[in-house]
């Protein structure tokens, strides 16, 4: 486990990088907490030059979701729904997240905190 005390002393960590994995509701609030959560983590380390952000998830297809959508025909039917609010009528693969996560990790984005960056194929703008 990390503590906050081990990122203020440790000079080799750029920042912190937070992925939320909020899944796709009619409710505003889940969003809310995932764009306030690097604020309010932010302003206590960020004196430190301890950067946080946060990328917002939507469906990731890690672990085969569109595969298991064949046998379950409620679950595929959630998802046919859920791809058509998508800009891009696609689920998010892993390297879809993976240049901004690296970005926000290295040191060329040691002015960047306390934002969040949702990577769900066009969707909160869609709404």
């Amino acid at each position: 486990m990390c503590l906050w005390r081990d990122l203020l002393t440790e000079r080799s960590a750029p920042g912190v990088l937070l992925l939320s994995a909020c899944y796709i509701l009619s409710e505003i609030r889940a969003l809310d907490a995932s764009e306030v959560l690097p604020r309010l983590i932010g302003r206590p380390i960020g004196r430190s030059g301890v950067t946080v952000n946060n990328v917002a998830l939507a469906t990731v297809d890690t672990f085969g979701l569109e595969e298991a959508a064949r046998t379950n025909p409620a679950m595929a039917d959630r998802l046919q729904r859920q791809l058509k609010r998508y800009m891009i009528p696609r689920f998010c693969q892993p390297d879809d997240v993976a240049g901004l996560a690296t970005f926000l990790a290295s040191p060329l984005a040691s002015w960047i905190s306390g934002q969040t960056y949702p990577v769900n194929g066009g969707y909160s703008v869609s709404m």
